[in-house]
């Protein structure tokens, strides 16, 4: 047990803040050791899903904030990314324009973001369940507003199934699932 604290707390130095009960729920199917080594553990918790862990470091109220600077910092978990810059139908396409607008989770709360400025690694093709470490990013109208100083892409693909799927019939424009299924 003692392990275990010194791993949420080794994790919460980096910016993860976790739930030690739920992460030894989580532990045995992601491979985790477990013994404070959080530089071996930290790969294979960024392939998890946040929302099945995650304490919350994303401050209530936040995403009502008028103006304020985010301190973090926080490891949070891209749910969903879109081009807010080109219409729906034409999402899917390298467009002139990109806007990027993401909803990030820290597995108890969700914040929208915006790309306020290029930032390695994170794209439109961006993979739910990436995650992304924030630290001073400005909050303006409780909207984070991301750029290469507040943001890095740590990696993880804990959605990559369910979200290539969906992209799949997306590109096919139906199911791919068979008659009767």
């Amino acid at each position: 047990m003692a392990e275990l604290e010194g791993l949420v707390q080794a994790f919460a130095g980096l910016g993860l803040s976790i739930s030690a009960p739920r992460l030894r729920k989580e532990a045995e199917a992601a491979e985790l050791s477990l013994a404070g080594n959080a530089d071996k553990d930290l790969p294979k918790i960024l392939n998890l899903d946040l929302r099945k862990f995650g304490e919350g470091s994303i401050p209530e109220g936040l995403g009502k904030a008028d103006r304020t600077v985010f301190k973090g910092p926080a490891v949070l978990q891209v749910s969903k990314v879109v081009n807010c810059a080109e219409p729906s139908y034409t999402q899917h396409h390298n467009g002139p324009n990109k806007l990027l607008l993401m909803l990030l989770t820290d597995g108890k709360r969700e914040i929208s973001a915006v790309e306020y400025g290029p930032i390695q690694g994170l794209t439109l093709n961006t993979v739910p369940g990436t995650k992304v470490k924030i630290s001073n990013a400005d909050v303006l109208n409780g909207l984070l507003l991301l750029e290469k100083r507040s943001c890095a892409v740590l990696g993880g693909n804990s959605l990559s199934y369910s979200w290539t799927k969906t992209e799949t019939q997306y590109a096919f424009g139906h199911s791919l699932q068979g008659p009767g299924l």
